[in-house]
């Protein structure tokens, strides 16, 4: 029950994130799976909570107040099928139709066991109370038992109730229990009247407090690490997400090599040289089909890269996964590209179609970072790679100081908002 809550919150946390239903069952393997977030601690007896338990669970427990339910519940009554005699130390099977007197009274003591075992387990349940302890009962049950008291054996714990506190001759509750005991009964309930034909009902408003902002996703203000690029312009430094998502205009050639890459993972057809050889038996649609080879024959020469293999090579590996965190009344939001484990940790790896060029890894960079902000206390990657897909060159980038870069995105973010 703790982790069931403990889930709940953290999918309300989610919520209030701005995070689909969506994304959040997409990811949620992921969480379960390789987050450090351990399971919710267990109530203790001393702890200020509601526990719910077998009685068998609270031997040895005690609590200020216990409630014993359902104590006139009908047990269900089962014929032992297997008698056994101590004295003669013989085993029967009983048959009710067979009639043998013997096996009768062994059924009766096997009975009999099972009665004294039913007594035992109820005094356990009805000494874990220090202060209060309080007997759920069925009245009109209790009533028609104490009606036939005596014709009757039975290991069901109301004839134990009745036994215990009723007087056999009145009938009433025994004297030297009055200062201990109190019956409380449940008032009766009237059944409502049907609602007059034409009759309106009264509108009253609602309390202030449920009038207030909701936190629904649709007026989070969503950030990327794209629309607030360190070296951008003032004016084009920060831009907000829509409902919607829609995104910046790509180049269409990076989106054809993504959707190729896409398909890159630890499985025996998620290796590069499977997946080039389908896309270069596929037409594509989405550039012409003489620069289609050309991408093609060129992410050929990469099936042997290092990052290639690592990622091929993975313990697991999840592609285009969208992450959120909250910052500073944003929510932050990232596509990753790959994230994949590694016997190092997790990783992640994007990939650019381009050369590696000093005059935009400053960006570059800082969309690493970003990624790793946001699965740091999820996942916490090692480091994040890029793979320059022109030239082969790569570069790692590590999240060394974490106030440091929660400073740099704070000013982008007061700048750009």
């Amino acid at each position: 029950m703790a982790n069931v809550i403990k889930f709940l919150q953290i999918s309300k946390e989610l919520d209030a994130l701005g995070t689909s239903l969506r994304e959040f069952s997409k990811n949620v393997a992921i969480y379960v799976e390789e987050s450090q977030e351990g399971e919710a601690s267990l109530e203790n007896e001393k702890s200020d909570s509601v526990k719910i338990m077998t009685v068998h669970q609270s031997k040895g427990l005690e609590f200020p107040v216990v409630i014993v339910a359902e104590m006139t519940e009908y047990t269900k009554k089962d014929r032992p099928g297997l008698l056994f005699d101590s004295q003669s130390r013989k085993f029967a099977v009983y048959c009710e139709k067979v009639g043998d007197a013997r096996l009768e009274e062994w059924r009766k003591l096997e009975e009999r066991k099972q009665a004294e075992e039913e007594k035992r387990t109820l005094y356990v349940a009805l000494t874990r109370a220090r202060e209060v302890l309080v007997m759920n009962v069925d009245g009109g049950i209790v009533e028609r038992k104490k009606a036939r008291r005596g014709d009757e054996e039975s290991s069901n714990w109301t004839h134990f109730y009745i036994d215990g506190l009723f007087d056999a001759e009145t009938g009433g509750m025994d004297e030297s229990l009055g200062r201990l005991v109190k019956k409380v009964s449940a008032g009766k309930r009237e059944k409502g009247g049907a609602r007059e034909v034409g009759k309106r009902l009264s509108w009253e408003e609602p309390p202030a407090e449920y009038l207030s902002p909701t936190g629904h996703r649709k007026f989070v203000k969503r950030v990327s690490p794209t629309t607030m690029q360190p070296g951008a312009r003032a004016e084009k430094r920060l831009s907000f997400e829509t409902e919607e998502g829609e995104e910046t205009a790509a180049n269409v050639r990076g989106i054809y090599v993504h959707a190729i890459l896409e398909k890159l993972d630890n499985t025996r057809d998620g290796r590069l040289s499977s997946i080039l050889e389908g896309a270069a038996a596929r037409t594509a649609a989405e550039v012409p089909e003489e620069e289609a080879g050309s991408i093609i024959t060129s992410l050929r020469t990469l099936a042997d890269h290092p990052l290639i293999r690592e990622i091929e090579d993975s313990q697991a590996c999840y592609s285009e996964r969208t992450f959120e965190r909250a910052f500073n009344g944003f929510t932050l939001r990232g596509v990753v590209d790959k994230l994949y484990k590694t016997s190092e940790g997790w990783k992640i790896a994007d990939f650019k179609y381009a050369e590696k060029r000093d005059d935009s890894l400053e960006g570059y960079r800082f969309q690493m970072e970003f990624y790793l902000y946001l699965l740091e206390k999820i996942l916490a990657p090692v480091c994040a790679k890029i793979l320059f897909l022109k030239d082969g060159q790569t570069e790692t980038v590590t999240l060394e100081d974490t106030r440091e870069f929660e400073e740099r995105l704070g000013a982008l973010l007061e700048r750009g908002g």
